[in-house]
């Protein structure tokens, strides 16, 4: 998990590739790239660790939608938009950090419904500027995306019996094997940095909710990490988890619904791709 970027705990070095139905898609996909564990065994062929990412990017195969009107978004970020609501709350260029909704002229993709009520738990002290978590609250709304941070309300209480907890465990399981999968209302993901997530995880509002824990995916997080690529950015945990369910309760089946929650992610991604096409450095990514 980035000590930059405010990550999700969806996969532990050791934990994922547990399950090999799940993470079939994906592994078919390392296969064909020809890929290690980790990101930069490539450089032996001349290839940088963002180009490596790129590769997998393409591979995967996202149906994303206004990829080329959000890179414009980014691109004149300085052109003065506005919040709807406050109108002067702090901003990338796409949407308000304060109110979480996207700004005037500003038309990004949205996931109508999910299947489950997506509870974002966030640390306290995690700047929203750096949370890729609040992607999920704009692009599926509030109805379906709520954040709440510490510390918790005592009068926040999650039913055991219809709510998961994305963290990885020594009795976590897959998706696929969760007792209470077809009774499962909300699903709750801690966003915090991975030094800070064990402790979030001993939340006492969190006790005894079950806790679930991804297959093995690659982060396409472009900034440096101390950590192994296995440890994904929140919106990755988040949009990860919403296929895996999918595929669970309907036969394996997934058709891309859920693929525009990493969309203004990888507009990021596209971003810093411009930026280093260009020579520009503005912080350390991967390579």
């Amino acid at each position: 998990m980035s000590k930059e970027e405010s990550t999700g705990v969806g996969i532990e070095d050791g934990k994922a590739g547990q399950e090999g139905d799940a993470s079939g898609e994906v592994n078919a996909v390392k296969r064909k790239a020809n890929w290690s564990g980790q990101w930069g065994h490539g450089t032996k062929l001349g290839k940088t660790i963002m180009q490596e990412k790129r590769e997998y990017l393409d591979l995967l195969g996202l149906k994303l939608t206004k990829t080329d009107t959000i890179d414009g978004y980014f691109d004149t970020r300085k052109q003065g938009r506005v919040c709807p609501n406050c109108e002067k709350g702090p901003n990338n260029g796409l949407y308000c950090y304060a109110c979480l909704v996207p700004l005037k002229g500003v038309c990004l993709p949205q996931i109508p419904k999910l299947p489950l009520k997506l509870w974002v738990v966030r640390h306290e002290k995690e700047p929203r500027k750096k949370s890729s978590a609040v992607h999920a609250e704009v692009i599926c709304g509030k109805e379906y995306a709520e954040t709440v941070e510490t510390p918790l309300s005592d009068d926040l209480v999650f039913d055991k019996e219809t709510t998961c907890v994305i963290f990885p465990s020594d009795t976590s399981v897959p998706i696929k094997d969760l007792p209470n999968l077809k009774s499962l209302k909300s699903v709750i993901v801690l966003d915090a940095t991975w030094i800070k997530a064990p402790t979030m995880n001993r939340l006492k509002q969190l006790e005894g909710v079950p806790r679930v824990h991804l297959a093995e995916y690659r982060t396409l997080f472009w900034r440096y990490q101390n950590f192994p690529d296995t440890h994904l950015s929140t919106i990755e945990a988040m949009y990860y988890f919403f296929v895996e369910y999918e595929k669970a309760v309907h036969d394996g089946v997934y058709d891309g619904k859920f693929d525009d929650m990493l969309s203004i992610f990888i507009g990021q991604f596209r971003k810093i791709e411009r930026f280093k096409a260009a020579g520009i450095e503005r912080f350390k990514t991967t390579g």
